[in-house]
């Protein structure tokens, strides 16, 4: 059995938080430049972006693997 749930819930928060958290900053540009909504939706989607890549970094098997060599072992 997997007893990693709570590792797990904070990835999940973490994602969301790095949403969050650009996207407030996005919308704090906005503020500053008057450029409303475009630097919010840039902070949304720069922080999905690096919150998916974290997540793959950070989730065991989500990597891409290499190649499997198919050759048969010498006898």
């Amino acid at each position: 059995m997997n007893h990693d749930h709570g590792r797990y819930a904070g990835l999940g928060l973490t994602y969301a938080g790095t949403i969050v958290v650009m996207g407030a900053l996005g919308y704090a540009i906005d503020q500053a430049l008057g450029s409303l909504p475009w630097g919010m939706i840039a902070g949304i989607a720069l922080g999905a972006v690096g919150g998916f890549l974290s997540l793959l970094n950070k989730v065991p098997g989500a990597a891409p693997r290499p190649p499997h060599d198919h050759t048969p072992p010498d006898a």
